[in-house]
């Protein structure tokens, strides 16, 4: 009996390890759940790249379409966008005849530009304009070259001579030393000093110039007569007769000389002739002194 009972507790004790045993051998052939195998290999699965599809370069065009050539040169306005570039390419001329055809030093352009295109071939630089030269100005008046300095110089001559050498109804040419410019007199008259006229009206307007309004201001002047250079000074104010009347000058005007006196009227406070201070510093001038 006690043989048997080991007999069994060795059997159940195989059965066991046995069931043990083939439990162990199932767990372990097993497959994995989905879920895990997914996510053990995920890094592992090649990613399939769909192959881009190109248009033939042939096929796409960003321009209208090219336009039919010209059979002669024509002028072309420039649109935003035009290159010298595409210009040549459209109308079949290169770069360098549109630039030769327009006298171009860039290949800027600038909108509404006028382009010849020489699509002919023909290239023919265009002139360049000569610079606008302006007239020139012929002087109003005449200009006396001065031997001086760059001013007239007279004679230092006293009245009771020069009254002789530039008598009335006499022509002489009148210099103003300060501006050169000459005009012609003629004597009308007077016994204290020289009553003169302009000549003509183009002499009036060269007296008129130099002293932009009249008036009793003294001026240095030279008067030439003769071939002689007298030293002497005009005012000039429009006074009293005249004996020309086609000068557009209304009256005459008075040339003093070394020792000329004024008329004696209402001008001096004693009435009387007398040797203008004024006029007598201009004499001197003209002489240079």
């Amino acid at each position: 009996m006690e043989v048997n009972n080991v007999t069994f507790f060795r059997r159940v004790l195989s059965a066991s390890i046995l069931t043990g045993f083939v439990m162990l051998s199932v767990a372990v052939t097993q497959p994995e759940p989905m879920d895990k195998l997914q996510k053990d290999t995920a890094t592992n699965v090649a990613v399939t790249v769909q192959p881009r599809i190109y248009t033939p370069r042939e096929q796409v065009s960003s321009r209208a379409e090219k336009p039919a050539k010209p059979t002669t040169d024509f002028t072309y306005t420039v649109k935003q966008g035009d290159t010298l570039y595409d210009l040549a390419l459209t109308y079949e001329v290169t770069v360098e005849q549109i630039m030769k055809a327009n006298g171009l030093t860039s290949d800027k352009l600038s909108l509404d530009q006028k382009l010849l295109i020489p699509v002919s071939g023909t290239v023919v630089a265009p002139k360049a304009s000569k610079p606008a030269v302006a007239p020139k100005k012929t002087p109003s008046v005449p200009v006396f070259r001065a031997r001086y300095s760059g001013r007239a110089v007279g004679e230092l001559i006293h009245w009771n001579q020069a009254q002789r050498i530039f008598a009335e109804g006499d022509v002489a040419t009148v210099i103003d030393v300060n501006t050169g410019y000459s005009f012609k007199i003629k004597r009308k008259g007077g016994h204290n000093h020289a009553d003169s006229e302009p000549l003509t009206a183009s002499d009036t307007a060269v007296m008129k110039q130099l002293y932009g309004s009249w008036s009793w201001d003294r001026r240095a002047v030279v008067i030439v007569i003769d071939g002689k250079k007298i030293a002497a000074s005009m005012a000039g104010m429009p006074h009293g007769s005249q004996t020309i009347t086609s000068n557009k000058f209304p009256g005459h005007f008075d040339v003093h000389f070394l020792g000329s006196m004024t008329h004696g009227s209402e001008y001096t406070k004693s009435r009387k002739p007398l040797v203008d201070p004024d006029h007598q510093a201009m004499v001197r001038k003209a002489a240079g002194q």
